[in-house]
């Protein structure tokens, strides 16, 4: 079985259903990749079909970008409807609490996948028609596309908060901005610190983006030792005052927390998130920020 960042790929995936269901228009090259694969899942395939399979993937994802996640999309509408199969096949009912698992998983979709806008309207209609009965739930996923897809932006209120993070922002005015809000005692936001290290160098002398660290409460010494170790040049340290006003305006309690400012200062999402993409043959992790800002970007 082929694995990719987006997990198993196989033969059924691309079966009828899944260009009458809408999420993609069938053409020669998904044809082809689909019968590679019906061919290493065949009898006594060939040796070399791995490579084929392997290269068809790499090819089909260039040329058609949105396609992965267009397929893990699809995937999921049948992960669900065969569960809710099974489960009325025991004698049991797809009822409430089946339902809730299904609105549950949408907030994680939505954001750790690489799902664009016309994506998740196909999954979301989806299940609205096939899987949810219940008003209430129906209101809640539309509610969980809206906010992720379409209410992700703010311009920023006036009053002192904004007034401080303006003054922060300024040096890296006309470029976007990914703030990083964190804390020397937080493990996890030294952990994303190290992992945006190579994003970090490669835009350092950026005229288009620029990433910033936003600190607080944090003691000085401690905090001029992680600066250095892992070289921040675009920090800030403030007092627990100045701290709790940036919480106040991006919403916050947790760290870390990102959020991504366009060029003119908007606010385009106070929880923003990158993906980090796992490469089985390196064995290392890969961050693109510039194709997870441009998602953001199209949304607004």
């Amino acid at each position: 079985m082929l694995m990719s960042v987006f997990g198993h790929v196989d033969s059924e995936g691309l079966d009828d259903d899944f260009y009458k269901t809408g999420f993609y228009e069938k053409n020669a090259d998904l044809q082809k990749y689909k019968e590679l694969l019906d061919i290493q899942y065949g009898k006594n395939p060939p040796e070399n079909i791995m490579k084929l399979v392997s290269e068809s993937w790499d090819s089909i994802t260039s040329k058609y970008p949105d396609f992965p996640a267009k397929l893990k999309a699809y995937n999921n509408t049948k992960q669900w409807k065969s569960r809710a199969e099974i489960v009325k096949k025991n004698g049991f009912q797809t009822g409430f609490f089946f339902q809730t698992s299904i609105v549950r998983e949408l907030n994680s979709k939505f954001k750790y996948y690489d799902w664009d806008k016309a994506t998740a309207r196909i999954y979301i209609n989806y299940i609205k028609s096939n899987l949810l009965t219940y008003p209430f739930l129906i209101d809640e996923a539309e509610g969980f596309y809206v906010k992720t897809f379409e209410n992700t932006g703010f311009e920023l209120p006036e009053g002192e908060a904004t007034d401080l993070f303006r003054k922060i922002i300024e040096p890296y005015k006309g470029k976007i901005i990914m703030v990083d809000f964190w804390a020397v005692w937080c493990g996890p936001c030294l952990y994303g610190i190290e992992q945006m290290k190579q994003e970090r160098e490669k835009y350092k002398d950026s005229e288009e983006i620029a990433i910033l660290y936003i600190c607080g409460d944090s003691p000085n010494d401690r905090y001029e030792q992680e600066v250095q170790k892992h070289g921040l040049y675009n920090s800030v340290l403030l007092s627990d005052s100045e701290y709790n006003l940036m919480r106040q305006l991006f919403k916050f309690n947790g760290i870390p927390r990102y959020a991504l400012i366009d060029k003119d200062g908007k606010v385009l999402t106070n929880d923003f998130q990158y993906r980090s993409v796992y490469n089985f043959n390196t064995r290392t992790s890969t961050i693109d920020l510039k194709k997870d800002f441009e998602k953001y970007i199209a949304k607004n």
